[in-house]
């Protein structure tokens, strides 16, 4: 199925949004502005189509290992999609990477 170049036009706009916000988060958390508990509590939109070990990785010095070990803690498979999260499991994991200082 060939799709209209409005149609190309606005996907391509909405994926840039998406990378904007992300690499947004990614400079606000390195910088120190935000703390990685903090983006789990209250996240932004352009992160829910992530894994959620991807999401965990924004951290810094944080690898596949230490988001896996926080799934699985968290009792949370880490290659599900973080939009797909609930609020409880988002805030028991936000909780326990605060207890490990991230």
């Amino acid at each position: 199925m060939a799709y209209s170049l409005e149609q190309r036009d606005h996907a391509l706009k909405v994926a840039n949004t998406v990378r904007e916000g992300n690499s947004l988060l990614k400079q606000r958390l390195r910088d120190g502005d935000l703390r990685l508990s903090e983006a789990l509590r209250d996240p932004p939109s352009s992160i829910g189509h992530l894994m959620t070990y991807q999401v965990l990785m924004f951290g810094q010095g944080v690898g596949r290992v230490r988001a896996s070990k926080w799934c699985k803690h968290a009792q949370i498979w880490p290659l599900r999609l973080f939009g797909d999260l609930t609020v409880r499991q988002r805030l028991d994991l936000a909780d326990f990477v605060e207890r490990e200082g991230k």
